[in-house]
C-alpha cells in the first residue's frame, strides 16, 4: 500500500490505547492488490484459471467418482473405466496428493503470487518514504511487519492451504462421515494445516525481506527471480553434480520445504526418496533462512520519532 499524501498532522489520540494497524494494513493491501490484479482483466482471469483450475477439476472428479459409484447398476462400466484411469486416486485426499498439490501443483503459482503481490509490499513504501508516515504515528514495527506478511500469507493461503482443506471436507461428505475415514481425514487435515503454515510463512517471509531490500517493485520482482534461479538452479544443482552428496540438496529452499512437508504429512514415499538427508537438517536450515529475512526486516525497518 502506497501513500501519496506524506502531509503530517498531529495525533490527537490517545497514544496509551492499542491501534488497529496490523489490521487495517492487511484489509488495505488485500483490497489494493485484488484491484492491481483485475486491474488488466485477461491477466487476472488467466491467474484466476491457473490458480483454481486444478481445485475445480479435482472437485469436478471427486464427485463425478462419487456418482458413479452410487450409481454402478447403470454406470458400472464407467466407473470401473475410471479407476483405471488412476485420475480419481490422484485428486482423492492423502498425504501423496496432499504434498503434491503444494509442492508440485501449485508451487509456481505461489512463486507468480510473491512476485505480483509481494514484490512491492515495502519496496512501494520505501520508494515513496511512506515508512515515515507509518513508523511516526502510535504503530509498532511488528504492527507494520505482521500487517504486511498478513497481505501476502492471504493470497499464498488463497491457493494452497483453503483449496486442501475444502477438498478434504468434500471427501468427508462424500464419504457420509464414517467414522474411520472422517478419523484420517480430519488428522490429514490438521497436518495440512501445519504444512499450509510453513510453506506460507517460508515464503511470505522471505519475500518481504526482498520487497524491504529494494526501492521499486521491479527491483524487488528481479531480486526474488534471481535469488530462487541461484539457489535452485545454480548452486544446489552444480554442488549435488560436482559432489554427488545428498546434503547438497539442502542449498534447495525448495527441497527443504518438500522435505519438511513430507514428514509433517507423514509422505513415506517422499521421505524414502531423501532419506539421505535428516528431516531436522532441512527444519535447521529454513529455520536459518527465516532468521535471516527478518533480522533484514528488522534493519530496514526503523522506527521514526517526530518531536513537535
Amino acid at each position: 500500500m502506497v501513500i501519496h499524501d506524506r502531509s503530517y498532522a498531529r495525533w490527537e489520540s490517545d497514544r496509551s490505547k492499542p491501534v488497529r494497524a496490523t489490521w487495517v494494513i492487511m484489509d488495505r493491501g488485500v483490497t489494493t492488490a485484488f484491484a492491481q490484479i483485475f486491474k488488466r482483466k485477461l491477466l487476472g482471469q488467466l491467474l484466476s484459471f491457473w490458480a483454481f483450475g486444478p481445485f475445480l477439476f479435482a472437485v469436478g472428479l471427486l464427485y463425478a467418482g462419487f456418482y458413479l459409484r452410487s450409481n454402478q447398476e447403470s454406470f458400472g462400466d464407467a466407473f470401473a473405466a475410471l479407476q483405471q484411469t488412476d485420475l480419481l486416486a490422484q485428486v482423492t485426499p492423502s498425504a501423496q496428493t496432499v504434498w503434491q498439490y503444494f509442492m508440485e501443483v501449485q508451487i509456481w503459482v505461489c512463486l507468480v503470487i510473491t512476485v505480483v503481490v509481494g514484490a512491492g509490499l515495502i519496496a512501494e513504501d520505501r520508494r515513496v518514504n511512506a515508512l515515515e508516515m507509518y513508523l511516526s504515528r502510535p504503530l509498532a514495527v511488528w504492527q507494520y511487519v505482521l500487517g504486511k506478511l498478513a497481505i501476502i500469507a492471504f493470497f499464498l493461503a488463497l491457493v494452497t492451504v483453503i483449496p486442501v482443506c475444502l477438498l478434504i471436507t468434500l471427501q468427508a461428505f462424500l464419504d457420509g462421515f464414517e467414522a474411520e475415514e472422517t478419523a484420517r481425514l480430519a488428522d490429514l487435515m490438521l497436518r495440512s494445516v501445519v504444512v499450509g503454515a510453513l510453506y506460507v510463512g517460508v515464503l511470505s517471509i522471505l519475500i518481504l525481506a526482498v520487497s524491504a531490500l529494494s526501492r521499486r517493485a521491479r527491483n524487488a520482482s528481479i531480486l526474488w527471480v534471481g535469488l530462487i534461479v541461484m539457489v535452485e538452479g545454480v548452486l544446489s544443482s552444480n554442488l549435488q553434480a560436482n559432489f554427488l552428496s545428498p546434503s547438497t540438496q539442502l542449498m534447495s529452499l525448495y527441497f527443504n520445504l518438500s522435505h519438511c512437508a513430507a514428514w509433517v504429512l507423514g509422505n513415506e514415499t517422499v521421505l524414502a526418496a531423501n532419506a539421505g538427508v535428516s528431516v531436522g537438517d532441512s527444519a535447521m536450515v529454513l529455520g536459518a533462512w527465516c532468521a535471516l529475512a527478518l533480522t533484514v526486516l528488522l534493519r530496514r525497518i526503523r522506527p521514526v520519532e517526530i518531536v513537535a
